[in-house]
C-alpha cells in the first residue's frame, strides 16, 4: 500500500523519540553494571518493543523512493561502521578480540546493523513489489522461526536481525496511518493498552529470569543458546510467542502515544537518524571513566536519576551541528522524511 502524504504526523515523531530514547538509554545501561536491577529492568522493558521502529518504517515506505532510501541508508550505515572503528582506535583496544571483532561486514557489534537492515528492507520491498504482502508476511514469519536452528546466527548479527524484524516491516506496509488512527480512536483499547504495559512492567520486576527475557527479545541467538532445555525443544513456539508479545507491547505504545507536538521531543523524534549516528561515540567517555558503573553502585534512586544523562544527550545530538554528515546524504526537505 503506497503512502503519498508528505505532511509530518506528530504521533510518529513522538514514537521515534521514545524509540531513540530506548536505544541510547539501553546502551547506557549496557555499558553500566548489567547486574544492577534497575538497569536490567530498563533494558528488558525497552527491548520488548524494539520492533516498533521497523513497523513505522514499513508504514511510511514509498515505492518510488525505495531505491534512493536504500542507497542513503547503505552509505550512512557504512559511514557508521567506519566511525565505530575510529572510536575504538581512539579509545584504545582492550584485548586481542577487539581487533578481530571491530569490523566485520555483517557481524561486528557496531550499531550500523540497524541502518543497514533498513537499507535491506527497502531493497527487498522494491524487488518484491508485485508479490502479495500476505504471502511475504507468512514466508517471513516461517523463516524467523526456522533461522533459530542455525547455530551460526550469532556470527551474522546483521542478517539475523534483518530476518527477525522483517515481518514487522511488512505489517507496517499492510497498514495505513488512517487505519492506525481508527484503532487509536477506540477508547477502551487505550485503557487496555495502559493496563497491559503496567502488567508487563510488573512481570519484569517480579520475574527472577530477567536475563532470559533479554536473550529472547534480542533475537540474535540460536535456539541452542536458550537457557532451559524445554525452550530448546520448543524454540519456534517460544520465538513466536516472544515476537507476538513484542508486537502487542509495540501496539500499546502506538495506541497510547499522543498525536500532538510535544516540544522539544517531537522535534528530536524527527532527527532520529542523526542522533543514532552520533550517540555511541558520545557514550564512550562515560564508559572509559566508568560513570554508569559507579552511579549504579549507589542504589536504585541514583541509577534512575543517572538515566537523565543519556536523555540529555539525545536532546544535544538533535541540534543542527550534529545533522552532519547525515544531512549531506539525505538531501531532501525535512517534511518528506517521516
Amino acid at each position: 500500500m503506497e503512502k503519498t502524504n508528505n505532511t509530518r504526523i506528530p504521533l510518529y515523531d513522538n514514537l521515534k523519540f521514545l524509540l531513540i530514547c530506548c536505544v541510547v538509554v539501553g546502551h547506557w545501561c549496557a555499558i553500566g553494571d548489567n547486574k544492577t536491577p534497575i538497569y536490567q529492568f530498563v533494558m528488558v522493558f525497552l527491548y520488548s518493543f524494539h520492533p516498533l521502529f521497523f513497523f513505522i518504517s514499513g508504514l511510511f515506505y514509498k515505492r518510488e523512493k525505495a531505491v534512493d532510501r536504500a542507497v542513503e541508508f547503505t552509505v550512512i550505515g557504512f559511514m557508521l561502521k567506519v566511525l565505530y572503528v575510529l572510536m575504538f582506535v581512539v579509545s584504545n583496544f582492550k584485548s586481542v578480540s577487539d581487533y578481530t571483532n571491530v569490523f566485520k561486514f555483517f557481524g561486528d557489534p557496531s550499531p550500523a546493523w540497524f541502518i543497514i537492515t533498513l537499507a535491506a528492507y527497502y531493497i527487498l520491498a522494491y524487488l518484491l513489489k508485485n508479490m502479495d504482502l500476505r504471502v511475504i508476511l507468512a514466508v517471513s514469519v516461517l523463516v524467523v522461526l526456522c533461522v533459530g536452528y542455525d547455530t551460526q546466527v550469532s556470527e551474522m548479527i546483521y542478517l539475523t536481525k534483518a530476518v527477525r524484524y522483517f515481518p514487522f516491516f511488512i505489517l507496517g506496509r499492510m497498514c495505513t496511518t488512517e487505519k492506525v488512527e481508527k484503532v487509536r480512536s477506540i477508547i477502551p483499547l487505550k485503557i487496555v493498552a495502559g493496563i497491559l504495559l503496567i502488567v508487563w512492567a510488573a512481570v519484569i520486576v517480579k520475574d527472577r529470569n530477567i536475563e532470559m527475557f533479554k536473550l529472547l527479545f534480542t533475537g540474535a541467538d540460536s535456539y541452542v543458546n536458550f537457557p532451559k532445555e524445554y525452550m530448546l525443544k520448543n524454540g519456534p513456539v517460544i520465538r513466536f510467542l516472544t515476537d507476538t508479545l513484542s508486537g502487542v507491547i509495540a501496539a500499546c505504545w502506538l495506541i497510547l502515544m499522543p498525536n500532538k507536538q510535544i516540544s522539544p521531543f517531537s522535534q528530536c523524534g524527527s532527527k532520529i537518524i542523526q542522533v543514532y549516528f552520533w550517540h555511541l561515540p558520545f557514550l564512550v567517555p562515560f564508559d572509559k571513566l566508568g560513570i554508569p558503573q559507579k552511579l549504579s553502585n549507589h542504589g536504585a534512586v541514583v541509577s534512575i536519576v543517572s538515566l537523565l544523562i543519556p536523555f540529555a544527550l539525545i536532546l544535544l545530538l538533535s541540534l543542527k551541528p550534529f545533522a552532519y554528515p547525515v544531512k549531506l546524504i539525505r538531501k531532501r526537505p525535512e517534511k518528506e522524511i517521516q
